[in-house]
């Protein structure tokens, strides 16, 4: 059964702290990430922001599954590259052309964490 962000993780946050595109950061600062297993992401293209990153990268109690939707193809690659150098599989991509007619292609990929029930080989 998935876990959420704690209450814990949201608090102090004001409303608009929580609809902004900083949510991820916030909550990432506060540790909440460390209450989930599973985190999608779908940073704008020019990728995670710092915070998330450092929280993915960090060893500890964080996700066991990371689903990465990126519009940014070169941000996606330096962000899963950093994130295999750390401690993660990548187990699945996939392009999807969301907008019929337009030449763009949004990137799904996922990512275990190595020994945490990952599946995946790691690709190299």
């Amino acid at each position: 059964r998935p876990r959420f962000p704690s209450p814990g993780a949201t608090r102090g946050l004001s409303t608009a702290d929580l609809r902004s595109r900083a949510t991820a950061a916030a909550v990432a600062r506060r540790g909440g990430l460390d209450d989930c297993d599973v985190v999608i992401v779908d940073p704008p293209r020019k990728g995670l922001c710092d915070d998330v990153r450092a929280a993915l990268l960090r060893r500890g109690q964080t996700p066991r599954r990371l689903v990465y939707v990126s519009c940014g193809f070169d941000a996606l690659k330096r962000d899963i590259d950093e994130l295999l150098a750390a401690r993660w599989t990548l187990v699945h991509v996939e392009g999807h052309v969301l907008f019929p007619g337009a030449d763009h292609v949004e990137t799904l990929a996922v990512l275990d964490e190595e020994g945490r029930g990952g599946r995946g080989k790691r690709k190299k």
